[in-house]
This record gives C-alpha cells, sequence and structure tokens, in this order.
C-alpha cells in the first residue's frame, strides 16, 4: 500500500520517506491528510484511482505505529460496505503489499483531497461514531458525486466497483436473484420475513415476532427482502403481445369469466406446453428485472 502523505501525516507516522514512485492513477495509492477536529486526530485517505474515501478519527501515538494494520482493517470494511466480495478484498489487500511512505501527490490530488476533508469536518458532530473508523461518515463521503477522468459523473462507491471488476475480474457478490424472488413473491408469508446478506448473498427466513428479526433488522450486513405482489393480470397481458395461437387465444377468451381466473389461465397454459414455458421464461424475467432494480437502488449492482 502506498501512502501519499502531507507534512503533518508524515510527522505523526515518524518513518523514512520512500522514493516517490510514478503511482498517478495507482489503485494502491492513497492520499493521506492529518486535521485536528475537536482537538483529536483526524485522518482523511483517498485513493487515487476511486476516490474511495476512509476515515480514522481519534488515533493517538500507538495507533500510528500500527498505521498500516489500521488501514487495511479499514479498506476491508469500507470496501465490503461498497458491496466488494470478501475474495476480491482480500486479493487486493495482499497484493497491495507491506506499506510505502511518500511525500504528498500532485496539486491537483491534494485539492480533491482537501475539499473532501473539510466537508467530512463540517459533519464529524453529525455522524462520529465509538470506533477509528468512521464507517457512516465513509458511506455519505462514498455515495457522493464525484467528476472522473473521463468527465463523467459517478459516485467513488462505483467508481471502486468498476475498478475491482476490471482488475479481478469480478467485484461484487453474485446474487441468486431465483431465490430472491421466491421470498419477495411469495405472497402472504404468514408473518415470516426473509433478509439477505449483503455480504454473502445467503437468505435468511424468521419470524417477524422472533429475536432474531430485530437482530438482523438492526445489523448493516443484512436487508429485508420487501414482499411484493406480482401483478399476474400486467405482466400477462404483456406477454399475449407476443403470442401468436389462435386457439390458444380463444379458449383464454372463454375462461375469462368469473372468479378465479388466474387458476383457469395457468389450467389452460399446462394444455399449452410450449407457450406456458415461454409463459415461465418472461415471468422469470419480470421478476428479476425487478429484482435488479432492488439490488441497484441499493448499490449492490
Amino acid at each position: 500500500m502506498i501512502y501519499q502523505c502531507t507534512k503533518d501525516m508524515l510527522k505523526a507516522l515518524k518513518v523514512d520517506t520512500s522514493d516517490k514512485p510514478d503511482i498517478y492513477n495507482e489503485p494502491f495509492a492513497w492520499n493521506v491528510k492529518l486535521m485536528k477536529v475537536r482537538r483529536r486526530n483526524f485522518v482523511y485517505m483517498m485513493n487515487d484511482a476511486s476516490k474511495l474515501s476512509v476515515i480514522l478519527y481519534g488515533m493517538t501515538a500507538k495507533e500510528f505505529k500500527a498505521f498500516d494494520d489500521h488501514v487495511k482493517d479499514g479498506v476491508r470494511k469500507v470496501l465490503k460496505d461498497c458491496g466488494v466480495a470478501d475474495k476480491t478484498i482480500e486479493q487486493y489487500l495482499e497484493e497491495a503489499g507491506e506499506a510505502i511512505v511518500t511525500s504528498s501527490g500532485t496539486r491537483k490530488q491534494l485539492g480533491v483531497l482537501n475539499r473532501s476533508a473539510m466537508e467530512a469536518e463540517d459533519l464529524v458532530d453529525v455522524l462520529a461514531e465509538e470506533g477509528f473508523l468512521q464507517r457512516k461518515l465513509c458511506e455519505q463521503q462514498n455515495s457522493m458525486i464525484v467528476k472522473n477522468d473521463n468527465g463523467d459523473y459517478v459516485t467513488p462507491k462505483d467508481l471502486v466497483k468498476t475498478l475491482m471488476k476490471k482488475t479481478y475480474g469480478q467485484n461484487t457478490v453474485s446474487y441468486d436473484l431465483g431465490e430472491i424472488a421466491l421470498h419477495m413473491f411469495m405472497g402472504d408469508s404468514m408473518g415470516i420475513v426473509a433478509f439477505l446478506n449483503i455480504r454473502d448473498s445467503s437468505i435468511c427466513v424468521v419470524e417477524e415476532s422472533s429475536d432474531e428479526y430485530e437482530e438482523m433488522e438492526y445489523n448493516e450486513d443484512y436487508e429485508m427482502i420487501p414482499p411484493e405482489r406480482f401483478d399476474f393480470f400486467y405482466y400477462f397481458n404483456r406477454f399475449l403481445r407476443g403470442v401468436d395461437h389462435k386457439k390458444f387465444q380463444e379458449e383464454l377468451d372463454r375462461v375469462k369469466q368469473g372468479r378465479g381466473i388466474i387458476r383457469r389461465i395457468k389450467d389452460l397454459l399446462c394444455q399449452y406446453p410450449e407457450i406456458q414455458k415461454k409463459w415461465y421464461d418472461f415471468e422469470e424475467k419480470a421478476q428479476e428485472e425487478a429484482i435488479k432494480e432492488w439490488l441497484e437502488s441499493m448499490g449492490l449492482m
């Protein structure tokens, strides 16, 4: 890991600096600034390539001696919060290697770093939490829109996922959309709630009145899978636009009378296996699209 430090940060670390390599836009390079906020040490780090922020607050001289360990632990947790898979995170940290400390980066890098650090300072009283790593503050900073080198406006959270995908081939947890669909569109759940573990994609099903429900509701690693009503008639009518089968259409008109229409339509589909298969494929894709939208709304896809 390469730490490009301001003068105050170098003074706090009390280590010899290395020659500055050509590391512009390097995934393992971090620009590091030390400030005093409420008379406590406030370390603001920004990744050169992704603009991802990692913030440590309240470190003393003792903790600065193990700075690299604290940083890597913080990077690990912040990357998890961004939805990066554990395997990818560990590979990144392994390849980052031992700490290399150099002088501060370019004027452009320092300008971005200083602005972001000042914005974070204004939020300390609101978002500060116990422990050195300030995950809430990091989450807020990493969700802010920034301008990348191509002139596009993105968030550091999205930038780092793109970077990880480009470097390691897979950047996020792989979610089983079909399994999630079983719980999202299960209908009447009778007090049963499903939670998705956003770190390893596992699903845990609990009773709404249980202690496990309350624990998961406030556990940041879990997201409750929202129960949704699958609008059968809406999607089936859309499906019918691509069905050109006169006899099926005639029989469909006949069964669309009275109560229990959905059941009769499904019984009719059983008599036309090819159309039934096409409907199942259409239904599956429609549900998966709804799930993708839900995952994307949380920055998990």
